[in-house]
């Protein structure tokens, strides 16, 4: 099952990788325009802001145990709005603990098909 994006984020949310095979957020393939910036600055509507930032933050305080699958919206390169449902996990990256996320579009019901094993790392 190929994903539709993929981003590895620190704990202060700094775009460390991006892919999106197919383009869906309009950024490109590797989203060379992203790699370093903040994902909230981004990504995140003002209104789901807080919401998305609540959740980030417990997921990497372990405060959120279901933190496996996750959606939330996401603005496009366009400022259109994707429905994305994440599957995340905790990896090592450059020597510090780092958010590897997985995305679907929601329409799809994709996540709940994906083997994250299939992704070694």
């Amino acid at each position: 099952m190929e994903y539709h994006l993929r981003v590895i984020l620190n704990e202060d949310a700094q775009i460390l990788e991006y892919e999106d095979p197919q383009n869906l957020l309009g950024y490109g393939v590797h989203g060379e325009d992203v790699v370093g910036k903040n994902w909230f600055s981004e990504f995140i509507d003002v209104t789901d802001f807080k919401e998305v930032m609540d959740k980030f933050v417990k997921v990497f305080s372990g405060a959120l145990l279901d933190s496996n699958s996750l959606q939330n919206d996401v603005l496009a390169k366009d400022r259109s709005h994707k429905f994305i449902d994440f599957y995340n996990r905790f990896i090592t990256y450059q020597g510090e603990t780092c958010l590897e996320s997985f995305g679907f579009e929601h329409y799809t019901d994709a996540v709940h098909d994906f083997n994250p094993s299939a992704f070694p790392r």
